[in-house]
Parts: structure tokens; C-alpha cells; sequence
């Protein structure tokens, strides 16, 4: 009789992943895919392949100061999670703000992630380094380069 390995819950799986974030350790790594996939709503930032994801989420995680699932919502294999993270810059400023993460999960393992953050609400200015981050491992040299401003109202 073959042993079967235990299958993980979406929803645990999701959740382990923000506890190593809030941890500061490295077992958030391990929950991806090889064909894992992030980007946000816009495109702008998009990373495939597990080394890609964890070469832009390592630069940003430096200035995550600390993470709470406020809210998680778990449907078949997908999940959405209400995340408030809580930022500080190089200048010891410190920032909170709300972000929505859309999460796919195949096979006892995070899949695809697409993060919705709002620009305007002051985070990206604030943490203009770290969320740099995320683009320059996939991005192009004139995406690390450009000037982003704050959308006029």
C-alpha cells in the first residue's frame, strides 16, 4: 500500500505564507511552485518561475516591518486575503497600508499571486526603494530607471 501524502488546505497554505513572512524566516519560499507566477493588476510587475518570485519579493521584504491577514476569502483552489503590512524606509519613517492578494494554488503549492496596492493612497512614494525592487529583477533598465509620480486628482 503506497503512502499518500496529507494535501494542504488553500486556505492553510495561504495563511503559512504570511506566517513566515510575519516571522521573518525563509519557509515562505519553499510554498511556491517551480512555475509559480506574481504580478500586480497593472503587468508592470511580472515574475515567473519560483526564482524569479522569490528574487523580487526578497528586496521588498526589507522594508516589511510587519504582516496581518485582515480577511481571507478561500473558494476551490483560489484565495483572496485582505493583507496590512506595515512598512519602514531606510529613514526609520514607518507607513501601514492594506493590499489585496489574489492567490492561485495547485497541487499543495502557491501557483500564482497577483497583488492590488494603491498608489495614491501615499505607500509608493513612501517605500519608492522597496517596491522598486519588485521591478528591477524582471524589469527592464528603463523601467528601474523611470520616475513615477503621483497621479493628479
Amino acid at each position: 500500500m503506497a503512502l499518500r501524502r496529507k494535501s494542504v488546505s488553500p486556505e492553510n497554505l495561504v495563511q503559512s505564507y504570511y506566517d513566515s513572512l510575519s516571522h521573518k524566516d525563509n519557509k515562505w519560499q519553499q510554498l511556491y511552485s517551480e512555475d509559480a507566477v506574481f504580478s500586480d493588476a497593472s503587468g508592470i510587475l511580472n515574475a515567473k518561475g519560483k526564482e524569479a518570485v522569490i528574487q523580487s519579493f526578497t528586496p521588498f521584504l526589507k522594508g516589511v516591518e510587519g504582516v496581518k491577514v485582515k480577511q481571507m476569502i478561500v473558494e476551490d483552489e483560489d484565495a483572496c486575503a485582505i493583507i496590512g503590512y506595515d512598512y519602514v524606509n531606510p529613514k526609520g519613517e514607518k507607513l501601514s497600508q492594506d493590499v489585496a492578494e489574489v492567490w492561485q494554488v495547485k497541487n499543495d503549492r502557491l501557483t500564482r499571486l497577483t497583488i492590488y496596492f494603491d498608489l495614491v493612497a501615499g505607500a509608493f512614494p513612501f517605500c519608492d526603494h522597496y517596491l522598486l525592487s519588485f521591478v528591477t529583477p524582471m524589469g527592464s533598465v528603463a523601467n528601474r530607471n523611470r520616475s513615477f509620480q503621483r497621479p493628479a486628482l
